[in-house]
C-alpha cells in the first residue's frame, strides 16, 4: 500500500468515527486541517473559497494548489496561499475550541481541475481537488436540495448519496443548499456534526463539490453561518448573490430570513434585468412560496411578481420537509409557460406529509410524497432535466423544463409592465422618411383612468399642435386652437395605446390624431388588430420582430431597451407597397413608472 493510500484511508477512518456522535455532542477534533469545504458564489469560474476547521488557532494556514495533481511531494505545486480570514467559531463557554480558516482563491482558470492539499501548521491533508465553471455554452449538472438537519445518521446516507452521484456523472459542478443545516444554528457543536458528516460528500478519489449555501430559518441568526461559509453575499443581514455557471445558467440565492422586499427585491429585479436574455434563470431559497406542508412565505408578494415577469425556468425551495413540484405556475394560474416550484428539503430531517389532498398545486401534474431526496439538475441548450434521488439511487420524480423564446417573453414582459402601470410619463420623439415624412415630439401621462397625449410637430408638410385627455366616461381631442372635440371614451384607451406603442410604434397613433381621428385598437381588439411576429434577440440586447396588422406583413422592427427594461429607442421599416417604403425612428424616455 501506498503513503498516499495509506493516508487516504486513515483520513477516513477517523471521520468514520467521528461522525458516529449525535448531532448535540461535538466530535473530538482531529489534530491539523480537518471540515474541509468550498465555497462558491460569484465568479465560480475564477473564484473560490477553501475553508478548513483546527482546533487551536495556529500560526501558519496555507492551500498548495496546482492545475495538475502532486501527490506527496507538497514542494511541487505551482502556487500556494495563506487564508485570508482565520479566527475562533463563536461558541458557548462549554464548547470545545475550534477554529475557521478560509482562504479565497483568485485568478483561476475556467474550465480547470485544481488539485489542492491543505497545511495547518505542517499538518497536511491528502490531496483534493475541484472543478472550476465554464466560460463556455456548454452543458453541466448540479447538485440542489437542503434541510440536513436533526437526523445525522441519515443526513451521513444523504452525503454519500450526494458523493456517489458526483462520481457517476463527472458533469456536475457543485452543490446547491438550500439551508436548514443544523437545528440551532447557534450551537457549535452542531456544527462541528455537520462539518464532519459534511466530509462525506468529498469522493473517494479526493474529489470536492464546492457549495453554494442558503440561510435558512434555523441558522437565521447568529455568526456561525458566515464563519462557516466565509460570509456569502455579504455576510449576516444579507446573504443573498448571483452565480452565473456558465454565460447561459444564473442561478440567484435569496435569503428568506431578512426582510424579503426593500433591497433585496431590487437586487433581484436588477440581477433578472441584467440577464433578462440568458437561456436559464434559476432561483433558490429557504421558505417556500408555494409551500407543501406550511403556509406561503412573505416572499410571494415580493419576489413571485419577478418570477413571473422574467419566466424564472425554476426555483427551488426548501423547509418543508417533504418531497414536491408544482406545475408550471404564472400568478395563480397553471399554464405551460409559467415557472416551476420544486423542494422541499429531504437531505436527513424526518421527513413530513405533504398536504397534496387539498392543495392543487400538489396534485398531477404535479407531484408530492414524503421521501428523502436530492435533486439533480441537468442542464443543456434545450432543456433543464430534473430529477429527484433518493437515499437508495432510485430516482423518485423527474421533470423536464423546455427551452423559452426569451425574445417573445421580453415583449410579453414588457406588455404586461406597461399595461400594470399605476402611473407613467414617457417623453417621445419620432421621426419617420420615405414616403411619409413627419416629426414629432411630446408626452404620454397615464395615471389610474387618465390618460393624456401632447404632441406637436409636422406631418406631411403641416404643422400642428395636439392633445388628447381622457378621463371617466368621455375624451376630448384638441387640434391647434381649436375647440376640443369630445367623444365618448373608447372602453380599452390605455391598453391601445400601449400595445400600439409596444408593437408598431406610437407615430400611427399620432398620424391618426394630427388628422382628427381617435387612436385606433381601442375597443378591445389591439391584440388581434396588431401583431409582433417571429421575435428574436439582436446581439445587442434589443428585440427584432416582424409586424402585421390587419391580418398582412406590413414591415419590420427592432425594440431597444433601457436599463430599467422599458422602451428606449425603435426602428422601424414599413412597406405600403412596390418601392413605398417608410422608416420610423423613435426614441422614448421614461420619465414616472409606478405599479402596484
Amino acid at each position: 500500500m501506498t503513503r498516499r493510500s495509506s493516508i487516504h484511508l486513515l483520513a477516513w477512518a477517523l471521520l468514520l468515527l467521528g461522525s458516529c456522535a449525535p448531532e448535540t455532542t461535538g466530535a473530538a477534533a482531529p489534530r491539523g486541517p480537518h471540515h474541509w469545504r468550498i465555497t462558491w458564489t460569484e465568479h465560480p469560474q475564477t473564484r473560490a473559497i477553501i475553508s478548513w476547521s483546527t482546533a487551536r488557532a495556529g500560526s501558519t494556514h496555507r492551500v498548495h494548489y496546482d492545475t495538475a495533481p502532486r501527490s506527496d511531494d507538497i514542494t511541487s505545486y505551482e502556487q500556494a496561499i495563506d487564508a485570508q480570514v482565520n479566527g475562533r467559531f463563536t461558541g458557548a463557554a462549554d464548547t470545545p475550541e475550534l477554529h475557521y480558516h478560509h482562504a479565497t482563491l483568485t485568478g483561476l482558470r475556467p474550465a480547470t481541475r485544481y488539485y489542492f492539499r491543505i497545511v495547518s501548521d505542517d499538518v497536511a491533508t491528502q490531496e483534493f481537488w475541484f472543478q472550476t465553471a465554464p466560460t463556455g455554452d456548454v452543458d453541466i449538472s448540479i447538485i440542489q436540495g437542503g434541510d440536513s438537519r436533526s437526523d445525522p445518521a441519515m443526513r451521513r446516507d444523504m452525503n454519500r448519496r450526494i458523493a456517489q452521484t458526483a462520481a457517476a456523472h463527472p458533469d456536475v459542478l457543485c452543490f446547491a443548499h438550500g439551508g436548514d443545516y443544523v437545528y440551532s444554528g447557534t450551537d457549535l457543536n452542531q456544527w462541528i456534526q455537520w462539518l464532519s458528516d459534511h466530509e462525506l460528500t468529498t469522493g473517494e478519489d479526493g474529489r470536492m463539490l464546492p457549495v453554494v449555501p442558503t440561510r435558512g430559518n434555523h441558522e437565521s441568526v447568529g455568526a456561525l453561518f458566515d464563519e462557516v461559509f466565509g460570509s456569502p453575499g455579504g455576510g449576516l443581514g444579507k446573504n443573498y448573490f448571483k452565480t452565473l455557471f456558465t454565460p447561459e445558467i444564473l442561478l440567484v440565492t435569496l435569503n428568506t430570513e431578512i426582510p424579503r422586499g426593500g433591497p433585496q427585491t431590487r437586487f433581484l429585479e436588477d440581477v433578472s434585468s441584467e440577464h433578462r436574455n440568458i437561456r436559464w434563470k434559476v432561483a433558490q431559497y429557504h421558505r417556500p412560496i408555494w409551500p407543501a406542508v406550511k403556509l406561503a412565505d412573505a416572499a410571494k408578494f415580493h419576489w413571485q411578481p419577478v418570477f413571473d415577469n422574467e419566466r424564472y425556468d425554476l426555483v427551488c425551495e426548501a423547509d418543508g420537509h417533504t418531497l414536491k413540484r408544482t406545475p408550471p405556475i404564472l400568478g395563480n394560474n397553471f399554464v405551460d409557460d409559467g415557472v416551476v416550484y420544486i423542494g422541499e428539503g429531504g437531505l436527513g430531517v424526518p421527513q413530513r406529509t405533504p398536504f397534496s389532498g387539498s392543495r392543487l398545486f400538489l396534485q398531477s401534474p404535479g407531484h408530492a410524497a414524503s421521501a428523502h431526496h436530492v435533486w439533480k439538475l441537468d442542464f443543456t441548450a434545450a432543456e433543464i432535466r430534473c430529477a429527484a434521488i433518493g437515499k437508495d439511487g432510485t430516482t423518485l420524480d423527474t421533470y423536464t423544463c423546455r427551452v423559452r423564446d426569451r425574445a417573445a417573453l421580453r415583449l410579453d414582459a414588457l406588455e404586461r409592465e406597461l399595461l400594470a402601470a399605476t402611473k407613467l410619463e414617457l417623453g417621445f420623439q419620432t421621426r419617420s422618411e420615405g414616403i411619409v415624412k413627419s416629426a414629432f415630439d411630446g408626452t404620454l401621462k397615464i395615471e389610474g383612468d387618465v390618460v393624456e397625449l401632447e404632441f406637436s410637430g409636422e406631418f406631411m408638410g403641416k404643422s400642428n399642435r395636439v392633445s388628447l385627455r381622457a378621463e371617466g366616461e368621455t375624451m376630448s381631442i384638441k387640434l391647434g386652437r381649436q375647440e376640443p372635440t369630445t367623444l365618448a371614451r373608447p372602453r380599452a384607451l390605455g391598453e391601445g395605446v400601449l400595445l400600439g406603442l409596444t408593437r408598431m410604434g406610437i407615430l400611427h397613433n399620432l398620424a391618426r390624431l394630427f388628422g382628427g381621428a381617435a387612436p385606433e385598437g381601442t375597443d378591445g381588439n389591439a391584440r388581434e388588430w396588431v401583431q409582433s411576429v417571429e421575435p428574436a434577440l439582436t446581439e445587442d440586447g434589443a428585440v427584432g420582430f416582424g409586424l402585421v396588422v390587419g391580418g398582412n406583413r406590413s414591415g419590420d422592427a427592432k425594440l431597444e431597451f433601457g436599463d430599467d427594461g422599458l422602451p428606449a429607442r425603435r426602428t422601424q421599416e414599413v412597406e405600403f407597397g412596390p418601392r413605398k417604403q417608410m422608416r420610423v425612428v423613435e426614441v422614448y424616455e421614461v420619465r414616472q413608472f409606478e405599479r402596484e
